[in-house]
């Protein structure tokens, strides 16, 4: 090393020439420590589930004894315990957990609450953030459980009926195509782990098999075709007393790549019939009456044509859409209007029916719609029933 510093011309003191020499050795090994093979192993998150016997591991068995079939007509849930373990040689502090789970599938709380997820047109997958406390995750540790979230639970959407939009916007319900139970119990779930510190990130895959016999579901019979009568200025609503809002409820609805989003606002009837308000981008679209509550639409009303009157009406007999049903349903004694026994057409300036509440759904999940005025004179106005 002296002999070739000499030829460069470097004339060093050997004192000097050692001290290069070091700085030489040390700048290497830093190298190798960061960049190279000297580097320290990082931190390796893996993710997982509970299965059968309380055994945690990436690819599980879901107990079918937990799972709860009845917890909706069209949604059987499934409890997921989640819980982290570290594979590496350094603790980690994930900050955030991102699940992409099948569009079949949603993610939901103990309680029913569905979380916020995001999705992109024809993409297979929900996307979920859930954050994290940022707890350290040491290596060769028992898995960790998630405390945060502690036992979230996969709802299997299955409808009875899809949703379509005719031209004109209006929904119409048709039978849901058969399920293939078998292929729907086999679920990959993708994870990536995300924290502040370099070298938290970390992603893979988690396998859940669930129980097919719990997502068997016999397809819906198709409904029967009935008349439709055309009545300008609108249709005549059948007797309905006074209403109550029972609630409301944003619903994705149809095929899940290409979900339609509406909006469904119920009103409670006196005698303790159901009366359904549905939305297509803020507009009220059509009306579903079950005014004997048997969970069976006997009829509908709904606007052809846009101009904010509802001319078209047919008897109905299918099934009432589980997923139009708000979350709870809580009176609000506040909001009852009373409408006209016998609504009919007038002349003059106003020539409409007698209307229902004007109310307006929210475009927020969670967040209530404005109240209805409580001036029963309102009903002859257009608006948003």
């Amino acid at each position: 090393m002296f002999d070739i510093l000499r030829r460069l011309g470097m004339r060093l003191s050997r004192g000097l020439a050692v001290l290069v020499v070091l700085l030489m050795a040390a700048t290497g090994l830093a190298a190798a420590f960061w960049i190279g093979p000297l580097q320290p192993v990082p931190a390796e998150l893996e993710l997982l589930a509970e299965g059968e016997y309380g055994r945690f591991g990436t690819a599980v068995r879901l107990p079918a004894a937990k799972a709860d079939p009845a917890g909706s007509p069209s949604a059987a849930r499934f409890p997921v315990r989640l819980a982290v373990r570290n594979d590496g040689a350094r603790g980690a502090q994930p900050r955030m957990l991102a699940l992409s789970v099948p569009a079949r599938y949603r993610l939901t709380t103990g309680n029913g609450r569905v979380l916020q997820g995001q999705r992109t047109p024809n993409n297979p997958l929900v996307r979920y953030r859930i954050g994290l406390p940022g707890e350290t995750i040491l290596p060769g540790e028992a898995p960790t459980l998630l405390t945060t979230i502690d036992t979230l639970w996969l709802a299997a959407v299955l409808p009875e009926y899809y949703c379509a939009l005719t031209g004109d916007g209006v929904p119409e319900f048709v039978p849901a195509p058969v399920y293939d139970a078998g292929q729907l119990a086999h679920i990959q779930v993708f994870y990536s782990f995300a924290g502040e510190q370099r070298g938290v990130r970390q992603t893979g895959v988690l396998r859940l098999q669930l129980d097919s016999a719990l997502l068997h579901r016999e397809p819906a019979a198709t409904p029967p075709e009935f008349p439709v009568t055309l009545t300008e200025p609108a249709a005549a609503l059948p007797e309905l007393g006074s209403l109550v809002r029972g609630g409301f409820r944003d619903v994705e609805c149809g095929d899940p790549l290409q979900p339609i989003a509406l909006q469904s606002v119920l009103w409670l009837t006196a005698s303790g019939g159901r009366f359904f308000v549905l939305y297509h981008r803020g507009v009220p679209r059509k009306y579903l009456f079950d005014l004997n509550a048997d969970d069976v639409v006997e009829l509908e009303l709904w606007d052809p044509d846009g101009d904010g009157d509802l001319e078209a009406r047919r008897p109905a007999r299918f099934a009432l859409p589980d997923y139009l049903m708000p979350p709870s349903i809580e009176p609000e004694g506040a909001d009852s209007v009373p409408v006209p026994e016998a609504p009919t057409a007038t002349t003059g300036a106003d020539t409409v029916p007698a209307r229902p509440p004007t109310v307006s759904p929210a475009d927020t999940t969670g967040v209530t719609p404005p109240r209805p005025p409580p001036d029963t004179t309102q009903h002859g106005q257009r608006g948003n029933p």
